[in-house]
């Protein structure tokens, strides 16, 4: 039986990609999908199958955070201060204003399900109408144990900080036991804090990695494990990037999306340069972009990932989620330079399970890079653990996969087991 969703996708593509995956999944099984995504990913959306939908009372949640975050760092402190305490009260009337809408909308579309990703309105919306509530967790971060606690945090220590600390210092910085009183919302009693109640479903909580990437052990409510997916944008008039021209054994250079990459993408292409091995470098965010490196060197702006991956010998890469899940249902071996986030832990654990190597940022100089490419490039025992990871993920349709746990959802709410 056919069900309408409203989705909330809002951040930048490694978080709305894997968003649209879902979509597309639930397009396909013959659902309806109402999509809430920034502005840049619209043509996404309805490539996917999904309904745009942009906000009436509110703009993009995500936007306005970097726009806060950018302007910081050009400010004295006592500024900061100040933009923080008026942030926080601004950031309550803005949640109020979406769930508010989103409200509105369930009820005149008749939206059987609620899907987001760490959106505090959304749960609201969700809990003012009595719709059911999915949470989705696009990077490896995003899966928590019975503890409540991450079940690799981007910071070995977080493991030992109290959860009660940790709840408190969301409710500073975050003040949601406001947005609830002024939604009409009765207070909650114990639990997780409102943080946490609000971003993650304990009925049904996606998280777009697969199972055999975490050590085991007992994981919290409602946790279903999907595997890797990152939706492909389409590009108008574009054609099919041209593999046949791929020398053999070419690797992939993509070592950044945003242009944050603090030089690492030229020191990589000159580390790599003198190996004479076929290069297909991408710049995407990349600023600093260097020339005359040979023939064997080919720069392009952007290459779809998608169609590349089968036809090179090794990745080199930041290790964000999207690339890194894309490579591994590939079977690529990659060599990861982390640049921050969710990307060190990323490069550490894929290290540890034997499917990539990883070189810390501040070890990465011209020599450390080039002689790590080498070791990989000659590593058959890796190349035989990526293969057969490879094999597992791709026996898995992802994006069904979870469009099945939120028919299930919707359908009758209940305890899910982990699917990958």
């Amino acid at each position: 039986m056919s069900a309408t969703f409203l989705v909330l996708a809002y951040g930048e593509a490694g978080h709305t990609l894997p968003m649209l995956s879902i979509v597309e999944g639930l397009i396909r099984r013959g659902h309806r999908a109402l999509v809430y995504a920034p502005r840049k990913f619209t043509h996404g959306v309805v490539a996917a199958g999904g309904e745009s939908r942009e906000g009436r009372t509110f703009g993009d949640p995500f936007e306005r955070m970097m726009q806060l975050r950018a302007s910081r760092k050009q400010r004295p402190v006592h500024q900061v201060v100040r933009d923080v305490v008026r942030g926080r009260a601004g950031m309550v009337g803005e949640i109020v204003r979406m769930a508010r809408e989103w409200e509105d909308v369930i009820r005149t579309e008749r939206v059987d399900g609620v899907v987001s990703f760490m959106s505090p309105a959304a749960r609201y919306a969700a809990e003012l109408t009595g719709r059911p509530f999915a949470s989705v967790g696009p990077n490896p971060l995003m899966l928590f144990g019975a503890d409540g606690k991450m079940v690799l945090p981007p910071n070995p220590m977080m493991k030992y900080l109290p959860r009660g600390l940790l709840d408190s210092l969301m409710g500073l910085a975050l003040p949601l036991a406001r947005c609830r009183e002024e939604l009409g919302l009765p207070p909650r009693k114990g639990g997780p804090s409102e943080f946490f109640h609000t971003i993650m479903s304990d009925t049904l909580h996606l998280v777009t990695v697969h199972e055999g990437f975490y050590p085991p052990g007992p994981r919290g409510p409602g946790q279903l494990c999907v595997g890797p997916m990152s939706y492909s944008l389409p590009r108008p008039q574009a054609a099919p990037f041209p593999v046949d021209t791929l020398a053999p054994g070419t690797v992939l250079v993509s070592t950044t999306t945003l242009p944050m990459d603090g030089g690492l993408f030229r020191r990589t292409l000159e580390a790599l340069a003198p190996l004479k091995v076929p290069l297909l470098a991408t710049a995407a965010g990349a600023a600093d972009i260097p020339e005359g490196l040979g023939a064997h060197v080919r720069l392009e702006s952007f290459v779809p990932h998608d169609q590349v991956l089968p036809h090179v010998s090794a990745l080199v890469t930041h290790g964000g989620w999207g690339t890194t899940g894309r490579a591994l249902r590939q079977g690529v071996p990659m060599l990861i330079t982390p640049l921050f986030g969710d990307q060190p832990l990323i490069g550490a654990r894929l290290a540890e399970m034997g499917l990539a190597y990883h070189l810390p940022r501040k070890q990465a100089t011209k020599e450390a890079i080039q002689k790590a490419l080498a070791a990989l490039l000659q590593d058959t025992a890796l190349h035989q653990r990526v293969r057969a990871v490879a094999q597992q993920l791709q026996a898995l349709d992802s994006p069904r996969l979870a469009a099945e746990a939120l028919e299930k959802l919707v359908a009758r709410p209940g305890s899910l087991r982990s699917a990958a």
